[in-house]
């Protein structure tokens, strides 16, 4: 956590890995988070995304944000064996009652999921002018996300809330001929 009115902060990690190639680099010369961050940004971030970094993650940004939106996310690279890893930080305020603006920070590697977002974009550039409307659809939630919809399907359809198994049944009863419904 962080306290936004002293700078002091508490670091809680469980990963192992983390710890031994990221918090070894780290030196706390200063009680003060923020003025941390500035400190070691050269030594565990990805350098070309040090100065996005520490632009996004000021005491007075993080503030704003946080009183805007109640979360606060930015996504950077850390060095790890001299490999640009992406991580994600997520920021909200604690809930303890009598806590000054006390902020819970959550690291996660999100490296996986940057790289099949890549992919997926790189299939749907690649095949995306042959088709009218591009949907990618997660079967293991029944949800759905559009990439490219047709005008006829915008003008006639507005189910980016519905699971994708009721918005596909809906299509096929209004716009498929029925012979074809069971195909």
């Amino acid at each position: 956590y962080v306290d936004l009115e002293t700078g002091k902060s508490q670091d809680i990690i469980n990963d192992n890995s983390f710890k031994e190639k990221i918090m070894t680099k780290i030196e706390n010369k200063s009680e003060d988070f923020f003025e941390n961050l500035a400190l070691n940004a050269d030594k565990a971030l990805y350098p070309e995304d040090k100065h996005y970094f520490l632009s996004k993650l000021t005491r007075y940004n993080l503030l704003k944000e946080l009183d805007k939106n109640k979360t606060f996310t930015v996504t950077y690279r850390l060095l790890i064996d001299n490999i640009p890893i992406y991580y994600q930080m997520k920021c909200v305020f604690s809930n303890i009652p009598g806590e000054s603006k006390k902020v819970i920070i959550g690291v996660y590697n999100i490296e996986d999921q940057v790289h099949e977002q890549q992919q997926t974009s790189e299939i749907i550039s690649a095949v995306g002018e042959a088709f009218e409307s591009i949907y990618l659809v997660n079967t293991n939630n029944d949800t759905f996300e559009t990439y490219r919809r047709s005008d006829y399907l915008s003008s006639n359809y507005d189910d980016n809330d519905l699971p994708y198994s009721t918005a596909i049944s809906e299509y096929i009863q209004k716009d498929v001929h029925p012979n074809y419904r069971d195909v």
